[in-house]
């Protein structure tokens, strides 16, 4: 992958603790007036009240056919879909400060952003166009404002996908979810909110992006063929048996969802498949056992941005040149890493393959 915020990576992160993506810890929240829980097990079954649209009457700016993002933004209904979608408090309460006070120039840009997304959906490649090029961040303003906004005024589009496909809603919400999950994370990195993985983020905004398990999995062609690659979020240890269960639900959900589409195998792309990662694990570590399941292809990918990243949550400001000298080097993989990139070594991406 090449997204913005995701780089070459399956891997959101298997080092750190935390709340899962996009869920508050056996937590209840609301649902355009219904009550559903998201705990440790994902998200319970909700009242399916997402497929609901207001007529269109379109701020100026926007194109005709781009739909109105004024409804969506409402106070009270922009408050319910965050949590929904796992905000955390504070950047829930960010975004509806922000929402408050838009212009009527970002409800276009608003417009226009969503009326792209909307044109994504269903396709499931990696190489999708960029959608959010021309929606740059403005002085003063927290990055990622307008693709956030957006993001949130499509879901009701994706709800209708998958419903048309059979799947549940509470599917649906787990898997957008990530936007939650993204916006905590960048609040991590950077101390602030904001957003920087939106061009990951139209995976899931594609359509066939799913929370399963312990794991995410997305639907994708892959040499005259599909695949299910194969994520990995913030959710703890990477135990086996949890694998295991995850692969197993994933090749029953998309054979069950998406026939017109069979996949072939199991895929991933990360550095954790970096054989030279596997030299200095502990080989009964979840991660040395979960390296070894993938039978590798292709050609390997210089990674160590993604690296840098995934094990410290480190990215460096616009602008600002790497910087290591901060970085701890508490845990084996830890200094494994920078002990490594220190001698003038790279990490590389691989692309590993499980049959089905």
């Amino acid at each position: 992958m090449t997204w913005q915020g995701a780089s070459t990576n399956c891997v959101s992160d298997v080092t750190g603790q935390g709340a899962r993506p996009g869920r508050v810890r056996a937590a209840a929240v609301m649902a355009d007036g219904e009550a559903h829980v998201v705990a440790d097990g994902g998200a319970r079954p909700m009242a399916d009240g997402g497929a609901h649209r207001d007529a269109a009457v379109h701020p100026g700016g926007a194109h005709p056919g781009d739909p109105d993002p004024r409804p969506h933004l409402r106070p009270d209904r922009l408050d319910r879909l965050c949590r929904r979608l796992g905000f955390r408090d504070a950047d829930r309460r960010e975004l509806l400060h922000q929402a408050a006070h838009l212009s009527t120039e970002d409800l276009a840009d608003i417009a226009r952003a969503a009326g792209a997304l909307r044109g994504l959906l269903g396709r499931w490649g990696m190489d999708r166009p960029e959608v959010f090029a021309d929606f740059p961040d403005r002085p003063g303003r927290p990055r990622g404002l307008i693709p956030m906004l957006a993001l949130l005024c499509g879901v009701p589009e994706v709800r209708d996908y998958h419903a048309r496909r059979g799947i549940a809603e509470a599917d649906t919400m787990a898997a957008l979810a990530d936007l939650g999950q993204q916006v905590w994370v960048f609040r991590q990195v950077f101390g602030e909110f904001g957003l920087d993985s939106q061009g990951w983020l139209t995976t899931a905004w594609a359509g066939a992006f799913f929370w399963l398990g312990r794991l995410q999995f997305n639907l994708m062609p892959y040499r005259g063929g599909h695949v299910i690659s194969v994520h990995i979020p913030q959710t703890g240890p990477l135990a086996p048996a949890a694998v295991d269960e995850a692969f197993g639900r994933a090749e029953a959900f998309f054979a069950t969802h998406f026939p017109d589409a069979p996949a072939t195998s199991l895929h991933c792309d990360s550095w954790l498949l970096d054989p030279r990662l596997g030299e200095v694990l502990d080989p009964d570590s979840n991660l040395a056992r979960f390296q070894r399941r993938w039978r590798l292809t292709g050609e390997a990918k210089e990674a160590d941005a993604s690296v840098l990243y995934f094990v410290f949550r480190y990215r460096p400001r616009p602008g600002e040149a790497p910087d290591r000298r901060a970085l701890p080097r508490t845990t084996s993989l830890e200094r494994a890493v920078l002990d490594h990139l220190d001698t003038g070594g790279h990490w590389y991406s691989h692309t590993g393959l499980i049959d089905l």
